[in-house]
């Protein structure tokens, strides 16, 4: 059907799904929720979400969104949305950062049962997903993403159709293999510069306007906090390593598939997985200990 998207099922409440489902509520949109983790649900169902027991709670919603972490967990409860929908088909939006091959096997199964499926990762974060300031790149048909536009613009704050489905993926995975590349390398560069005796803003400040600025330098006030924050819980620096190094593994998988030759994408992996989280916590408390003194 074509109606408004207003009712949403929600699966995967974890350290991102949980702040954009809370988002949707704030707009007005009820919200359907499913985890694994009871608490995650509970939590939501305090800020007026209604609580499923298992996705078969989610088949009267207007769509179903899901932000799991794998693409296996992806693969899983997609193809079971999939059986569940094929009596009154609604559309499924997956907005888990997972292979572009499995979006487009997934979204010809869903076709085959007359259900719509979009591609809709994100980028920004715990924080910005909190403020709603998500970047929200969404593959698939305009006509569906029209309809879902409303729900995305609750989420996130710059929202494109960038093709057909797999290529909101595509251009999440090339986005985050540069992200994830250069997040260690400018904190590396900063340290020399702190050992030179260089003021920490001061370089920020002149590299924010020279040809090395990337998102940290950019956002420094935003990378401020995420850092500290980082810092602070040992589990958030973990997992920005362990994501970081999930989706250059995503991206490495399409290459190898596509027959792409990436050499500097497999050094950035070499790079990150020697680093490890203690070589970026290293990195980190260098910087951090600078801006105490700033």
């Amino acid at each position: 059907g074509s109606g408004r998207m207003q009712r949403i099922g929600f699966v995967g409440l974890g350290m991102m799904g949980a702040p954009m489902a809370a988002n949707l509520l704030e707009k007005g949109f009820q919200v359907t929720a499913q985890d694994v983790r009871s608490e995650a649900v509970d939590q939501l169902v305090a800020r007026g979400a209604s609580a499923a027991a298992g996705l078969g709670d989610l088949v009267d919603c207007d769509g179903v969104i899901v932000m799991v972490n794998t693409d296996a967990q992806a693969r899983q409860v997609i193809e079971a949305l999939i059986s569940l929908l094929r009596e009154r088909p609604r559309p499924i939006i997956s907005m888990a950062t997972i292979l572009p091959s499995t979006a487009r096997e997934l979204g010809e199964t869903a076709g085959a049962a007359g259900i719509g499926l979009l591609d809709a990762p994100v980028s920004g974060g715990p924080i910005v997903a909190q403020a709603g300031g998500l970047a929200i790149m969404v593959g698939g048909d305009a006509g569906l993403f029209d309809q879902a536009r409303p729900a995305f613009e609750a989420m996130g704050n710059v929202v494109r159709h960038v093709g057909p489905l797999g290529t909101g993926l595509t251009v999440k995975l090339v986005n985050n293999m540069i992200a994830i590349s250069a997040a260690p390398l400018v904190l590396e560069a900063l340290r020399i510069g702190l050992a030179q005796g260089m003021d920490l803003s001061t370089m920020v400040d002149v590299i924010r306007a020279s040809s090395g600025n990337t998102w940290l330098t950019q956002e420094w006030d935003q990378s401020k906090m995420f850092l500290q924050f980082a810092l602070r819980d040992p589990s958030q620096l973990e997992g920005f390593v362990a994501t970081g190094l999930k989706d250059m593994e995503l991206v490495a998988s399409t290459c190898a598939a596509a027959g792409i030759d990436a050499p500097l994408l497999h050094h950035s992996i070499r790079a990150l997985e020697e680093l490890g989280v203690e070589g970026f916590r290293s990195n980190l408390a260098t910087v951090l200990e600078a801006l105490q003194s700033d």
